[in-house]
């Protein structure tokens, strides 16, 4: 049986893009994605807006490609693969989700 690693995000991103080469030289960016929901309130019947925020990791290409190309308030689709880590902090453990993005477009810059 095959398996299914996989997130789709449409959003508008909320920072410009700050490139960090590693000590293995590998390229990393991480954006924050703003995606949002609009549903109708239970009481008064009127729309609300519910925004989420999503960290997304970019390397090598896909990071240089947003350095130059993306900046806060760009339109963008992305595509990847969700990798679940932890690491220890102070004797915890602490669980994380990286959201590791293999398809980046630029839809519309807000100078556009």
């Amino acid at each position: 049986m095959r398996t299914k690693n996989h997130f789709e995000l449409r959003g508008f991103v909320g920072n410009d893009p700050e490139m960090k080469t590693l000590e293995n030289k590998k390229e990393i960016v991480n954006l924050r994605i703003a995606t949002n929901e609009v549903f109708n309130d239970k009481k008064g019947g009127e729309p609300k807006k519910v925004t989420d925020w999503h960290s997304v990791t970019l390397w090598n290409g896909k990071a240089k490609f947003a350095q130059q190309y993306i900046k806060k308030g760009a339109l963008v689709s992305v595509e990847g693969r969700i990798k679940p880590r932890s690491y220890e902090k102070d004797g915890v453990t602490i669980f994380t989700i990286d959201l590791v993005v293999d398809t980046l477009d630029l839809i519309l810059n807000k100078e556009e």
